[in-house]
């Protein structure tokens, strides 16, 4: 109650003064109004879909639920089921194929990670399956929410040697193969991928 009764002296005494251009009082927000909105997690996983290398990829598909972490370490660990570990100071910029080598048989494979910004800088989205390009070629048909037209650098594993980013849905449109990686992936495309396309 006498915070409500020093905000209404104020904002009389701001009535005065403010005709003299002099003091002006801000209203005080409650608590919890308006809040600012949580810091967006950086680092996202999403399965790929797999199919037989003498398939045509199916076409119009929803993308599949991402799930996002605050860290690139926990998005690895998502990713592959547990079965890496990367340590805390690992950045997305470090990533290797001996990083993501485990003793124990993967139940689910890092097939690619693309990038926001150039030399594997920004946020980051994983693709995985518990198949492997040697096994099988792999695609998304569109990119999930956040993720369309954003990319700008990209790296392959897991036996994919191409990895073909394409302008539109669908495997439409211009198109550049990034093969196992590319720091930029070039002016003609950056920022346009909606589909990618990988082989081995």
């Amino acid at each position: 109650m006498r915070s409500s009764l020093l905000k209404g002296m104020l904002t009389g005494l701001a009535l005065v003064l403010g005709g003299c251009g002099g003091l002006e009082v801000a209203e005080e927000q409650e608590p919890g109004f308006e809040d600012a909105a949580p810091a967006q997690a950086q680092h996202c996983v999403m399965e790929a879909v797999a199919f037989k290398p003498e398939e045509a990829p199916p076409s119009d598909l929803p993308p599949a639920k991402q799930d996002c972490f605050a860290s690139f370490a926990e998005a690895i660990a998502f990713a592959t089921n547990g079965a890496v570990q990367l340590p805390p100071t690992v950045t997305p910029d470090q990533l290797t194929p001996e990083l993501l080598e485990t003793d124990a048989t993967p139940t689910q494979n890092v097939i690619a990670v693309e990038y926001q910004h150039s030399n594997y800088g920004g946020a980051s989205l994983i693709f995985y399956n518990a198949s492997t390009c040697a096994q099988s070629n792999m695609f998304v048909s569109s990119m999930p929410s956040g993720w369309n037209d954003i990319i700008s650098s990209a790296l392959a594993f897991a036996g994919c040697n191409n990895s073909y980013h394409y302008e539109h849905v669908n495997y439409l449109g211009s198109v550049v193969n990034c093969g196992t990686a590319c720091p930029y992936i070039g002016d003609a495309m950056n920022d346009r991928t909606s589909s990618i396309y990988w082989t081995r």
